[in-house]
């Protein structure tokens, strides 16, 4: 993927989740949108995919006690922090919202026409960065990325 985000909004779901982006747009936004307006649209579609990864975290890390017993330890057994995936998103709106309100100013369309567009994507980028431990600490915290590059393609030499 080349980095060629220019706003924060622009490339979000037509890049990272094709489906839960059709979902959202058709069951969320849409029927929200008749309504009010497209800060009220997709802010509603931003704390439905927030709470829908909460909902994702219940269900992924659920702690089996059963299995394990009461004195079960991360990672194996981990309970959620419930709340903060719904913050990033709802500060995923806050941007958007600052988007909305303030795309025709001159100061942007200055840096759009002067920055090279990586620049810019990098720029775009890190207005996430300061929040993006609510989105992905827990699952650093269970092993989530470690038991799942098992999912991933892996690349091994074969000349050892």
């Amino acid at each position: 993927m080349t980095l060629s985000l220019s706003t924060a909004n622009g490339n979000r779901g037509r890049r990272w989740n094709l489906v839960v982006h059709g979902m959202l747009k058709r069951g969320v936004y849409k029927p929200v949108r008749t309504k009010y307006s497209r800060l009220a649209a997709a802010t509603a579609a931003f704390l439905a995919s927030g709470f829908f990864h909460e909902w994702l975290l219940s269900v992924v890390l659920y702690p089996d006690y059963d299995s394990v017993g009461e004195d079960c330890a991360p990672p194996a057994c981990f309970q959620p922090g419930y709340g903060r995936n719904t913050l990033f998103f709802v500060w995923n709106a806050g941007l958007i919202g600052i988007e909305y309100a303030f795309t025709g100013a001159a100061i942007f369309k200055l840096l759009k026409k002067h920055l090279p567009p990586v620049i810019i994507s990098l720029l775009v980028t890190s207005t996430a960065l300061p929040v993006a431990h609510w989105f992905t600490n827990d699952y650093v915290r269970t092993d989530f990325f470690h038991d799942g590059q098992m999912g991933w393609p892996i690349i091994i030499r074969l000349d050892e």
